[in-house]
């Protein structure tokens, strides 16, 4: 046993060169002599995993600490992931090599046992041969594979696919791709992410050189909308019912601070994992209660599932924490009939539903916008 800081480990794996030892939250791994044959000493592992948790990096383990023992041999706590599988299945794994990759770092020994599935998301374990390299930021992704290839060849003599130990998934790789663009809904967050989405996130597509989703229709159909709006550079925006994050980008482009909330832990997940790929600084969160002390700073309030967000205990909350609030409604029958309904209100037509915002919002003044499937209400505080 290990006792370090008041906490409790049992030892795992013990032997001249380091010490691992878990408790059920944690994992503590001490140093007793650095192996020259490996990249990074304790400490350096432990600044790139402190580097990618300052990315906000997912699919990395959290570190919880760092330091030196009494007998001066470094050591350091991380969280410990439970596996459900001893495989993940090569889309998780291509899912978390992208991810790495969007903030330079390789990690170095790819192989089945530095890899742990939690049923939901892989992540990679062990950053002893780990290494960052700039020039990994930019690479397109059919030269990614053929460098991981390359490099695996020359430091473990095997392909990139047989030193992983998943060699029998190989068939999977042509569904994963698309003009080199990897699939997200090929990997199990993203499939179990898209189970419980929005409309809005689930139809709107996602086409970016590294990752792409399909989906029956464009962003613009919304943007264009909101091209009309005016926001400030750097006001602070809450993407309430945010999904994948594809508004929240928008709004980054637009010179906005955003949040980005969603009730489901997956879909967040799935939003920060797109986010850090392709390269935006949004914070995505999934309780709004968490936000409430940043939240009586935000200047706008985006809405875009109007029937789960306009709850009087929301709609409350909204009103106090904002001064202006716009609403996305996608305004095809059935859509309205759900929204009416959820609102207990009795109409079918869009001039019922602005009604009944109006009496939710009674102190603002609107400006309504619509094109095609969506409208835009915009409320702003008298």
């Amino acid at each position: 046993m290990v006792i370090i800081d008041g906490m409790k480990f049992d030892t795992m794996l013990s032997n001249q060169e380091r010490t691992i030892a878990v408790n059920p939250d944690y994992i503590i791994k001490i140093q007793h002599k650095f192996n020259p044959n490996k990249t990074n000493n304790l400490i350096e592992e432990a600044n790139i995993i402190e580097y990618l948790n300052n990315c906000g990096c997912v699919c990395c383990p959290q570190l919880l600490g760092k330091g030196f023992l009494a007998t001066g041999e470094p050591y350091f706590i991380q969280e410990r992931i439970i596996k459900s599988t001893e495989a993940p299945p090569l889309a998780d794994l291509m899912l978390v090599l992208l991810e790495q990759k969007s903030f330079g770092i390789f990690q170095g020994d790819v192989h089945i046992w530095n890899m742990l599935f939690n049923g939901t998301l892989c992540y990679l374990i062990d950053y002893e041969f780990a290494y960052y390299q700039e020039e990994l930021i930019a690479m397109c992704n059919s030269d990614f594979w053929n460098w991981i290839e390359m490099d695996t060849r020359k430091v473990w003599k095997r392909s990139f696919l047989v030193y992983s130990r998943i060699e029998s998934n190989k068939s999977e790789i042509p569904a994963m791709f698309n003009n080199g663009s990897f699939n997200l809904m090929t990997s199990t967050l993203f499939k179990l992410a898209n189970a419980n989405a929005s409309f809005s996130t689930k139809h709107f597509a996602l086409n970016h050189p590294c990752i792409f989703l399909d989906g029956k229709y464009d962003l613009k159909m919304i943007t264009c909308l909101l091209d009309k709006i005016e926001f400030k550079k750097n006001e602070k925006v809450l993407d309430l019912g945010c999904g994948f994050g594809f508004l929240s980008h928008y709004l980054s482009e637009r010179g906005c601070m955003v949040t980005g909330i969603d009730d489901d832990v997956n879909v967040i997940l799935a939003a920060r994992i797109i986010s850090n790929i392709i390269g935006k600084k949004i914070a995505f969160r999934t309780d709004i209660d968490n936000n409430s002390q940043s939240g009586s700073s935000h200047n706008t309030i985006i809405l875009s599932q109007l029937r789960v967000h306009l709850s009087e205990k929301i709609s409350s909350y909204i009103s106090a924490i904002c001064t202006r609030v716009i609403l996305v409604l996608d305004i095809s029958s059935q859509a309205l009939s759900d929204d009416l309904y959820a609102l207990k209100h009795l109409g079918n037509n869009i001039d019922a539903l602005i009604t009944q915002i109006k009496d939710i919002f009674p102190f603002y003044s609107w400006v309504y916008e619509n094109e095609n499937l969506y409208a835009l209400l915009s409320f702003t505080k008298q």
